[in-house]
């Protein structure tokens, strides 16, 4: 039987999805997204108020291992566990790509993240205030592409830009020093390596003051 193909972009480039430890993994999280979804379903309607930001934001990503990570995301009193996911999209590198982006001033910037078939998309947005809206929109299959508005809000809160890529510059760095780049490529098994340029360049956004706009 063919295995099934999948881009792990927009653009042409295929990924394979994996048979054995992958298919079980997917099987699982199928079976929980069909017996969660109604009460997601129930609690997706319109987002409750996010309140102020919060400057405590953490970020505890586990590489795990054979192309499976996961990470907790807090923020404040909220938190939330994400994955585990697979190699089929670069997840750690979106992850500070997507960081490095809202640290620059970008207005919007999100990433997704393959379950096979679940789907995580975490969008940041209404840059143009203060402080980011942070979003995790869910999707019970990762292939479909559906719109943004079809997602399940699973978690919600407001971060200002710096201190999320501050904590997602502190959880690339933990991976780096415990792993390096062999030791990455062998947990991670993914089709890129450690995206350590990215991170370099996010370390040289953070240590840089931006110019005071003056009235």
């Amino acid at each position: 039987m063919a295995e099934e193909g999948v881009s792990s972009t927009p653009g042409p480039c295929l990924l394979t999805r994996r048979k054995g430890r992958g298919m079980k993994r997917r099987d699982l999280i199928a079976l929980s997204v069909t017996a969660l979804l109604p009460a997601a379903v129930a609690r997706s309607g319109h987002a409750q108020p996010l309140g102020e930001a919060s400057s405590d934001v953490s970020i505890e990503y586990d590489l795990g291992q054979d192309g499976w990570s996961s990470f907790a995301l807090r923020v404040g009193d909220k938190s939330t566990d994400i994955g585990t996911f697979s190699y089929l999209t670069d997840a750690l590198g979106d992850l500070v790509r997507t960081a490095l982006l809202v640290a620059t001033s970008a207005t919007r910037a999100e990433f997704r993240l393959d379950g096979e078939p679940f789907e995580w998309r975490i969008i940041l947005d209404e840059g143009w205030l203060p402080s980011m809206r942070l979003r995790i929109l869910t999707f019970p299959d990762s292939l479909a592409r559906a719109p943004e508005a079809q997602g399940i809000v699973d978690f919600e809160a407001r971060v200002r830009p710096d201190d999320f890529a501050r904590a997602v510059q502190k959880a690339a760095r933990g991976i780096w020093n415990t792993y390096g780049a062999t030791g990455y490529q062998k947990a991670w098994n993914g089709p890129k390596g450690f995206p350590l340029r990215a991170l370099t360049a996010l370390d040289a956004a953070l240590a840089t003051q931006e110019p005071t706009i003056l009235p």
